[in-house]
C-alpha cells in the first residue's frame, strides 16, 4: 500500500525538463526562418502571374468574394483590401508578407493545439479553458503533470491528424491570397499547383510546429512556453512586439498607401516566444518573460506602389 501511495506521489513530483529555454527558442527561430524562406520563394514564383487592378481580364466574382472572406478571417480586412488593390507585379513584398502572416497564424494554432481540431471547436476550447483554470489554481508541478497526462489520453481519443492534412491549411490560405491578389484560376487548380511545388516545404513547417507542440506540452514541467502571435488590428506594444517596418524597407513611392489607425498592427510575420513561471507565495503570481518578440507589420510602414492602371503600357 505504501509503495502504491509513493508511486502516486512521485507522479506529481517536479521532474527535470528535457529541453532548455535556449533549445525552445532555437526551435521557434528555425520555424520562422522556414516560413520566411517559403513565403519569399512563393512571392517570386507567383507575382508575375497576377493581374493587377485595372486589367481587362476579369475573374469569377463569386470565387473572389469567397477568397476575400476566407482571407479576411485570417489576415483581417485591411490586409485583404490591400492585396486586392496592390500591383504585385511591380513589388511582391506585400504578397510575401501575406503568405508569412497566414502561415504564422496556422503554425501558432498547431503549436498550441490539444488535438488539432478546428481552432474554435468545442473540444479545443474545453481542454484549453479547463487547463487555464487549473494552472491558475494549482501549483506548477501539479498543473504540468495534469497537462502531460491529459495530452496522452487526448491523443488516444483524438488520433493526431496526419501532417499532409495539416499542410492543407497553408495551401488553402495561400490559394485564397493569390485569388484576391489577381490570379484568375480556380481554387482547386491553385491548390494542386501549390501542393506540387511547395508540399515539401509546407510539410517541413508542419513537422516543426508539431514537434514544438510536443516539446512544450510533454517535456516541460518547470514553466510554460508559449508562441506569441498577434492578431490583426491589435494595438502595437513596443515592449512585447518588434516593428518589422522600422528598418526602412518600405515599398514603392514615399506616399503612404494606408494611414495608420489608432496604432494598430496589420499582421504578424514572425512568431515570438513567452516563458511563464509561477511564483510561489500567497498570491501565486506568474513571472512572464518575452524571450523573443514577434515581428509585426504596421500599415504606416507600407507605402504605395503604382497600380497596374498607372504602369506604363
Amino acid at each position: 500500500m505504501r509503495s502504491a501511495e509513493l508511486k502516486v506521489a512521485q507522479a506529481f513530483l517536479p521532474k527535470p525538463d528535457r529541453y532548455a529555454g535556449a533549445d525552445v527558442l532555437k526551435m521557434i527561430e528555425t520555424l520562422n526562418s522556414e516560413i520566411f524562406q517559403t513565403a519569399s520563394i512563393m512571392a517570386d514564383v507567383y507575382s508575375p502571374e497576377l493581374q493587377g487592378p485595372g486589367t481587362e481580364v476579369a475573374g469569377d466574382p463569386a470565387r473572389e468574394h469567397a477568397a476575400f472572406v476566407n482571407t479576411e478571417v485570417i489576415l483581417g480586412a485591411s490586409m485583404a483590401k490591400m492585396l486586392q488593390t496592390f500591383n504585385h507585379q511591380e513589388e511582391n513584398i506585400l504578397l510575401q508578407i501575406a503568405f508569412q502572416a497566414s502561415m504564422c497564424a496556422f503554425a501558432e494554432w498547431m503549436m498550441t493545439s490539444w488535438c488539432y481540431q478546428e481552432r474554435d471547436s468545442g473540444v479545443e476550447l474545453v481542454f484549453q479553458e479547463t487547463y487555464e483554470q487549473l494552472r491558475e489554481s494549482e501549483e506548477q508541478p501539479v498543473s504540468a503533470r495534469w497537462r502531460i497526462l491529459t495530452r496522452k489520453y487526448v491523443r488516444q481519443l483524438y488520433p493526431t491528424v496526419s501532417q499532409p492534412d495539416l499542410a492543407y491549411h497553408f495551401i488553402s490560405a495561400c490559394a485564397n491570397i493569390l485569388i484576391i491578389s489577381g490570379l484568375h484560376e480556380s481554387e482547386e487548380r491553385l491548390m494542386e499547383r501549390l501542393a506540387d511545388r511547395f508540399s515539401d516545404r509546407f510539410t517541413l513547417i508542419v513537422e516543426r510546429a508539431v514537434h514544438f507542440n510536443e516539446v512544450i506540452g510533454d517535456d516541460i514541467t518547470s514553466c510554460e512556453f508559449l508562441p506569441i502571435y498577434c492578431m490583426p488590428d491589435v494595438a502595437f506594444d513596443p515592449s512585447t512586439m518588434e516593428n518589422d517596418t522600422d528598418n526602412g524597407s518600405a515599398m514603392g513611392s514615399p506616399e503612404a498607401m494606408f494611414v495608420q489607425s489608432e496604432n494598430k498592427i496589420l499582421c504578424t510575420t514572425d512568431l515570438g516566444l513567452l516563458r511563464a513561471e509561477k511564483v510561489q507565495g500567497k498570491e501565486r503570481t506568474w513571472h512572464q518573460t518575452v524571450m523573443l518578440k514577434p515581428k509585426i507589420v504596421m500599415p504606416s510602414g507600407l507605402t504605395a506602389s503604382p497600380t497596374a492602371s498607372d504602369s506604363p503600357s
